[in-house]
């Protein structure tokens, strides 16, 4: 009987520390997703996380507005961009998903950032579910709460 009740014990441990480390990666994708949407409908200030994610957009704006795979300078002009402007800087990713948000909603303050803060509050969430199987749901949360307090990351 001893033995028993040993492995209740060890069963019912088990359930709380996995609801626990639910718990825990619930609320650390929450509280991620807030941090990450506020701001979301500000102005866009100078920078590289500000002026230069709308260069980016403007850029991949084009690649939509001329038809073209490669992103472009000369935006907002009347004539087809030069193979001159076309740019090669950048994995072309950015441009694109800039320059279709910017396609379908416009050139709207939220547009430019909406990508990056969907990837953002997405990386939580695959953290727990990368790491859950190998380290537990408890360190699995642990590692979501360790991204998402990250200064960096908040910013």
């Amino acid at each position: 009987m001893p033995a028993t009740k040993a492995i209740a014990a060890c069963v019912a441990w088990t359930k709380r520390t996995q609801n626990a480390g639910v718990l825990l990666a619930v609320s650390a994708w929450v509280w991620f997703a807030l941090v990450s949407l506020w701001g979301l409908f500000a102005m866009h200030t100078k920078g590289h996380l500000g002026g230069g994610l709308v260069t980016n957009a403007m850029i991949g704006e084009n690649c939509f507005r001329w038809d073209t795979l490669y992103p472009s300078w000369n935006f907002y002009t009347s004539d087809k961009p030069p193979q001159s402007a076309w740019m090669c800087s950048h994995p072309y990713g950015i441009y694109w998903l800039g320059g279709l948000m910017a396609t379908l909603f416009g050139n709207r303050d939220f547009a430019v950032p909406l990508p990056a803060i969907v990837m953002s509050i997405l990386t939580p969430p695959f953290l727990y579910l990368a790491l859950k199987d190998r380290w537990g749901t408890v360190a699995a949360a642990a590692a979501s709460w360790g991204f998402a307090c990250l200064p960096i990351t908040m910013a």
